[in-house]
Formats: structure tokens, C-alpha cells, sequence
């Protein structure tokens, strides 16, 4: 099981902490996201019961919605008129709309993804791109407090857990460590769990796939095929079909009524071969380019903003890979 680093100082702020906190993750809330959640709250509830937790309800993935429909969780909007948090917790995230929630003295990311460098004075710095999932480092935060884990508690980790490592397909020995302990506290949880982290896709996803691929550009960068193409809706499912067609990098725009928002996938020889990080290297320079917020892993990132046009994203997407790869 994988340390943490400061967590005994970690766990001495939340016991002593008063006031209220304020706990968010990204939009489109995948089942690392909501068990992220799920399992800090209640995590949060053991230290310090009397603390007031302030969740707002982003927009919810289906699968997530079906892991609600299965266990006790409850959001609770913050009312503006009353006194705001005083501290605020990125889980599975490590970007906030500072437009929605006002800058705050106290800021605690619990993330896995690459670490976002324009935070410098964060309260404790949880950014930790070894863990697999969110939900892994929530985990190993029961396992190193010695708290037991309801079998509720244990199911919304295990799905997310399952769902951020693509059933597996990253993983390690420590992450394992975390799946057999969530397996001692709740045995027949497994189960149920493989069945939240599978969907029959609907027929708009299915619609959206498939106009990505009769839409795709191919760009030939060596031996490597890349994919742009554009949807209104489903852009992440678009971009992992994309690869399932035979891409090594996808990007799909999804161009909506008052924002663009961009999904990109790219195969674990493609990151290894190009040394190229999606979250790492491509994210920054679009906001840096085209404002908004983004982040992702090397291999998977996304990106949301104000409207733009097609041609001004694929321009400088296409240009910016080109001159990443040397070419």
C-alpha cells in the first residue's frame, strides 16, 4: 500500500477544523469523481463529525448516476447568502472555476492526475500521479487511519478504483493492496461493482461515435495515425472509439451553443514511444492559449472553454503536435 506523505498532519487539520468546507470535483463526474466523494466524506465524518461539508452536484456521468442509485449520498448546495467555506477540496480534479467559487486561503487537491504548477501555495498538496485512480488514495487514507469502511463506503472506492484503472489494465502491486483490502471489508461487493462499471452505450452515444468516424481527419506523423474530429455530444466515448478504430492519438472537439470542449486519447505506445503527455504537455498550451480549465494524464485529457471555431482549434492543436513530435 502506497504512503502518504504529511498524514498525520493531514489528519490533525480536519479533526481540528471548524467552520465549513467546501468539497468539488469536474464536470461530467466519472466513478472516480463521485466515489472520490462518496468515500471522503465519510472520511471526513470519522475525524469530524460536527463539520459542515458543503458538496455542490456537478453534472453527473450515467454510470455515476447509477452508483447513486445504489448507496446513501446526499449533496448539499452552498446558499451564497450565508457565510462561505473557508477551506476547499479538489478531489479528482486540480482546477476550480474561480469565476463560481471565490479564491480561498485553505486549498487541499486530492487528485491523480499530472499536477497542475500554477498552484504554489496549496494547504496540503495531494497531487499524487503514482496512484492509479482518486479513489486509490482515498483508500489508502482508511488504510493508513485504521478506519473500517462500510460496505457502501467500500463499494463506490472499488467502482472507482476499477473504472479510472480500465478494469485493470493500469495497475501495479500496490493497487491491488487496495483493491484486496476494500475486498476484506466488503466481500461480496465485487460483484455488483463490475456491473456499475459497464453500459450498454445509448443510441445518441452510439450515433456520436460514429459520426466522429465518418468526420475524422487522418493525419500521418511518421508511423503514427492521428484522428481529429468533432461531435456536438459524447466527445470522450468518440475519442476512446477512435483509438479502438486504429488510431494512436484521437482528439475530438464538441462544439456546443456557449462552449468547446475537447477529448483526448492517446495509446500507452504512442506516450512511451513520443515521450508526449496529453495532460502534461498539450493541456497547458491550450490554456494558455484559449483560457478555460483541462487536465488529464498522459495518455487521456480534456479541455473545456468558451466557444470557438473548429478551424482555429484544429489549426492549433495540429500545429502544436507537430511541433512536439518534430515534425
Amino acid at each position: 500500500m502506497r504512503t502518504i506523505p504529511s498524514f498525520d498532519q493531514f489528519l490533525a487539520f480536519i479533526k481540528s477544523f471548524e467552520g465549513k468546507c467546501l468539497l468539488i470535483t469536474h464536470e461530467q463526474a466519472d466513478l472516480d469523481a463521485i466515489g472520490s466523494l462518496i468515500g471522503f466524506t465519510s472520511f471526513i465524518r470519522k475525524l469530524n463529525p460536527s463539520l459542515e461539508i458543503i458538496i455542490p452536484e456537478p453534472q453527473i456521468s450515467i454510470l455515476s448516476q447509477k452508483l447513486l442509485q445504489t448507496v446513501r449520498f446526499n449533496f448539499h448546495e452552498w446558499n451564497e447568502h450565508k457565510p462561505r467555506p473557508t477551506a476547499i477540496f479538489l478531489l479528482d480534479t486540480n482546477v476550480y472555476d474561480e469565476s463560481r467559487y471565490p479564491e480561498y486561503d485553505q486549498v487541499i487537491i486530492i487528485d491523480h492526475h499530472v499536477p497542475n504548477p500554477s498552484y504554489s501555495n496549496l494547504l496540503f498538496d495531494y497531487q499524487l500521479e503514482d496512484f492509479n485512480s482518486t479513489t486509490e488514495i482515498i483508500t489508502c487514507f482508511y488504510y493508513h487511519a485504521n478506519f473500517s469502511l462500510d460496505n457502501e463506503i467500500a463499494k463506490s472506492l472499488l467502482a472507482g478504483i476499477i473504472f479510472d484503472s480500465r478494469r485493470f489494465v493500469f495497475s501495479d502491486e500496490d493497487l491491488f493492496d487496495c483493491v484486496r483490502y476494500l475486498l476484506e471489508n466488503c466481500p461480496d461487493c465485487y460483484r455488483e461493482v463490475i456491473s456499475l462499471t459497464t453500459k450498454n452505450r445509448e443510441y445518441s452515444e452510439k450515433i456520436a461515435c460514429i459520426k466522429a468516424a465518418q468526420r475524422s481527419k487522418r493525419i500521418m506523423l511518421g508511423k503514427y495515425i492521428i484522428l481529429f474530429s468533432h461531435v456536438s455530444s459524447y466527445e470522450a466515448s468518440a475519442a476512446r472509439s477512435l483509438i479502438f478504430l486504429g488510431a494512436d492519438l484521437a482528439i475530438v472537439v464538441a462544439l456546443r451553443e456557449d462552449s468547446t470542449r475537447i477529448s483526448m486519447r492517446a495509446t500507452p505506445d504512442f506516450v512511451s514511444q513520443t515521450g508526449l503527455s496529453l495532460g502534461g504537455s498539450i493541456i497547458p498550451l491550450l490554456i494558455d492559449k484559449f483560457g478555460g480549465i483541462g487536465g488529464g494524464h498522459d495518455g487521456a485529457a480534456g479541455f473545456n472553454t468558451i466557444k470557438l471555431s473548429l478551424k482555429d482549434v484544429s489549426d492549433y492543436l495540429i500545429q502544436i503536435i507537430k511541433k512536439k513530435l518534430s515534425y
